[in-house]
């Protein structure tokens, strides 16, 4: 589900046998509910004006005890173009307790400079990595010492939550 036509378009494109709808959650309902949200980086672009209308949107989706896993830049990070806010863990936990319980929170992603040298080799506009020893190789090494990051040291928080 997305405001977006030109995002449903991407992910019909990416993967055409997806179940898509292109859908205000503020000013719409969708007589259907779910087990389960995703937000990867999408609150940070929601006008703090429309965030609690916004999270009773994603309410409504969700049936009884539905999961929703959420990711956002954190204020670590200098808020970028489009984006309204970025939030720390604490922040975005207020976002969304009014119907939701907090299930784990994580901070993660560290090291600007290392990181910008991964996606330079993953993905750029001279060559495509197509060896898995060497992609595994790189997991590896960010799985180790970029992924896991302290809140003060981090670029992104993932928290899970519950509906209450």
């Amino acid at each position: 589900i997305d405001y977006s036509t030109r995002a449903i378009a991407l992910a019909k494109a990416i993967n055409p046998r997806g179940d898509y709808k292109q859908l205000d959650i503020i000013n719409q309902e969708l007589s259907q509910q779910y087990d389960m949200a995703i937000l990867m980086e999408v609150f940070e672009h929601i006008d703090p004006s429309l965030a609690i209308a916004f999270v009773e949107g994603i309410r409504k989706l969700l049936k009884p005890g539905g999961k929703l896993w959420v990711t956002v830049p954190h204020e670590n990070k200098a808020v970028e173009y489009k984006h309204y806010r970025h939030f720390t863990g604490e922040s975005l936990v207020a976002c969304f307790e009014k119907h939701f319980t907090v299930n784990e929170i994580i901070p993660f992603e560290k090291g600007k400079k290392r990181k910008k040298i991964i996606d330079a080799l993953l993905c750029n506009r001279f060559f495509i990595l197509n060896s898995n020893r060497l992609k595994n190789m790189i997991y590896t090494y960010y799985k180790k010492n970029i992924f896991y990051a302290a809140e003060d040291n981090c670029n992104r928080i993932f928290v899970s939550f519950t509906l209450k």
